[in-house]
């Protein structure tokens, strides 16, 4: 699959081109709107990704430009803007997707998957032909369960296949399809791929011809009775949990935990039966930590002239001399910094640069007693680039789990646990030793050749140290302020609170600080190592959910289709209820969304039936009607409704409904492994 990225921002342009090719797509990488237009008026591609501000053209223009062209080209902005209005601006302009910077890089890698999967032949989230299997998520394939062992370009022209498993491809749209425009490959390495793939397919016990060629044409798959078509989409379904059961665990597709939810299936309980952090060294989010760090350090010499831009803008304005050309590039150096600060996981620095972006903006009218909090504004993110948020860059260290706690029984319980559970634990009697430990953290960070991280936190236990004082706040300002610093430095780190609260302000003074989950000093070692898991599974929720909408009202069911798939769901809708069963049996959704008054059977029927079958009762079931009054939403939940929505709805509210359904469920589940 060929892709597009256009992204004028060196860093981000080298981890996304990094971290696609790993996914063995062929990209081509430019750095401005004219160049992306050319690039797309010439080649073909299976998808483009845009940034929004592009030199040059735009990437809201280019967008356009493409589409007045009849290019149905799938089109995903990246931009900075995270307003309703920006995003509205983009899909307007025939936008497929709109993801705002910072992305989270496995969110982005499923939205790219998701819109290839919906311009192809075959929108099953797992490719599958007879016996083979190609996992998109993981990059594994399998025949009759045997893993085999494929180069990069052997699995993307597998892919291709798959995907369009009814086409017959010559070598020119092989070659087109899976070559960049960088390279020059010819008619013979098409074949030697070919010859390779089925050399490979053959040993595992593939038929020869599974692979078969057209002479003078080009290479298909051999075609499947309907018998084995029918098997294939079942399994694709039906089996996608069991399959996709290894990425799950590492946090990059969590397809198998919400199948779960509808299914009752063993393999999605089995992922709550051990709640552990893993150790281990081959984690997707460690290699990926590895990667943003090495770009963050080949990134040095452009992020200094961007610094320095902004030092001599202060400078001007201290002697009267800034021109307003010189604060508009001021704003988009400021604007490119928080993108790329953001992208690679420097957050603090990230703040400060928007923060500068906002005081640079050209609507804002600068005077010179201005000058002294920019320079402040300036230095701070000056001290943040110094002090990185990375953390070691020359050499790996181990995970583990950090307990501040004062109760050394309660230490040694959880340091036991953990060894038990492989965790390694790292222990501190005071949050002044816990402070220590973070400062040398950040030293590291910035100076990694001098100075070595000892461990990459997994999770935070922090014991609310309690003195004697007047409030809550003063009695753990001590540990709010260390959970704060905390959060900053490693912002997606679980952090569990053991405090005695007694208020909803003390629980949400914590929350403040960076608190992700709180728990009462009485309560068990294993509960507390199970609210750090449950953390970490919340927090990689699956980014696909499939959600099926039932109602009889074709505008609503596209325009909720398109504002939910803009958000990463997968949404299939049913506009005829009498159909209802056969099509949940096929989709097996992560949840569904019901319309009150149908023709046919009612939303209220239909809940009802799903209510009745146990594989169903723990699936979220959202109803969604013109009927606002108590009595209709009293009979909604009567007969299992889990949430209510009247309408008109947008797609974000839905979208946050759904996603919080979604977390109760998967919570409840671990609950009950626990106790």
């Amino acid at each position: 699959m060929r892709i597009l990225l256009a992204e004028d921002d060196p860093a981000i342009s080298k981890l996304l081109t990094q971290r696609l090719l790993e996914h063995h797509y062929a990209i081509d990488a430019i750095s401005d709107g004219m160049s992306g237009w050319e690039y797309a008026s010439t080649y073909e591609y299976d998808l483009l990704i845009l940034n929004v501000e592009l030199p040059k053209l735009d990437g809201i223009s280019l967008c356009q430009r493409l589409r007045a062209t009849g290019d149905t080209t799938p089109v995903l902005l990246l931009a900075a803007q995270n307003t309703a209005i920006a995003r509205i601006v983009g899909l307007d302009a025939g936008a497929d997707d709109y993801v705002t910077k910072p992305f989270d890089e496995a969110e982005l890698i499923a939205r790219i998957r998701a819109l290839l999967r919906r311009s192809s032949s075959n929108p099953l989230p797992i490719l599958i032909w007879g016996d083979l299997w190609l996992n998109p998520s993981n990059c594994e394939v399998t025949y009759q369960g045997q893993l085999l062992n494929l180069s990069a370009k052997e699995y993307a022209l597998l892919e291709l296949m798959l995907r369009e498993s009814h086409h017959v491809f010559s070598n020119e749209e092989i070659l087109e399809s899976l070559w960049s425009s960088a390279e020059f490959p010819v008619d013979a390495t098409v074949r030697s791929h070919i010859r390779r793939l089925r050399q490979k397919l053959t040993a595992v016990g593939a038929p020869p011809d599974l692979i078969s060629t057209a002479h003078g044409r080009g290479y298909y798959l051999k075609p499947l009775d309907e018998k084995a078509i029918a098997d294939g989409i079942a399994g694709s379904l039906i089996h996608e949990a069991h399959f996709t059961h290894d990425c799950s665990q590492s946090g990059q597709d969590l397809q198998s935990q919400s199948n779960g939810y509808g299914s009752g299936s063993p393999q999605a309980a089995s992922l709550f039966s051990q709640p552990q952090i893993s150790p281990d060294r081959s984690n997707p989010q460690q290699q990926y930590q590895t990667l943003l760090d090495q770009i963050w350090l080949e990134s040095q010499d452009k992020i200094r002239e961007q610094f320095q831009i902004l030092q001599e803008v202060v400078s001007e304005l201290h002697h009267h001399t800034l021109r307003p050309h010189q604060q508009e590039q001021a704003n988009q150096v400021a604007h490119t910094l928080a993108g790329t600060l953001g992208t690679l996981g420097r957050f603090a620095g990230m703040e400060v640069a928007r923060e500068l972006e906002q005081w640079l903006h050209s609507d804002v009218v600068l005077e010179t007693e201005d000058a002294t909090h920019l320079q402040t504004l300036v230095e701070k993110l000056g001290q943040t680039l110094e002090t990185s948020l990375a953390l070691s860059k020359s050499t790996i260290v181990p995970d583990c789990l950090l307990i501040v706690d004062p109760d050394s029984n309660m230490q040694e319980k959880l340091a036991r646990l953990g060894i038990q559970q492989g965790i390694q634990t790292k222990i501190f009697v005071s949050i002044a030793e816990a402070q220590a430990w973070l400062t040398q953290q950040q030293q590291a960070a910035s100076h990694p050749a001098h100075i070595q991280a000892d461990c990459l936190p997994t999770g935070l236990i922090l014991g609310c140290f309690s003195p004697v004082r007047a409030t809550f706040q003063e009695q753990a300002s001590d540990s709010l302020s260390f959970l704060k610093d905390f959060t900053l430095q490693y912002p997606t780190v679980p952090t569990v609170v053991l405090a005695n609260v007694s208020t909803c302000e003390e629980r949400l003074e914590i929350i403040r600080q960076g608190g992700t989950c709180i728990l009462s000093r009485l309560s068990s070692p294993q509960r507390i190592l199970q609210a750090v898991s449950a953390d970490h599974q919340q927090r990689n929720l699956l980014p696909e959910t499939r959600v099926l909408l039932v109602d009889d009202d074709p505008t609503l069911l596209r325009a909720l289709t398109t504002q939910l798939q803009s958000l990463g769901i997968s949404v299939s809708t049913l506009n005829d209820s009498q159909q209802f069963w056969s099509v949940l049996e096929t989709i097996q959704p992560d949840a569904v969304v019901l319309d009150i008054q149908m023709p046919g059977l009612s939303g209220l029927e239909l809940c009802q039936v799903l209510r009745s079958d146990p594989r169903w009762q723990r699936l979220p079931i959202l109803f969604l009607s013109v009927f606002a009054d108590t009595r209709t939403q009293h009979q909604a939940f009567l007969v299992g409704a889990d949430d209510y929505l009247c309408k008109p709805v947008s797609g974000i509210d839905l979208f946050d409904r759904i996603f919080n359904r979604l977390k109760r469920v998967q919570a409840c589940a671990q609950s009950e492994i626990v106790f």
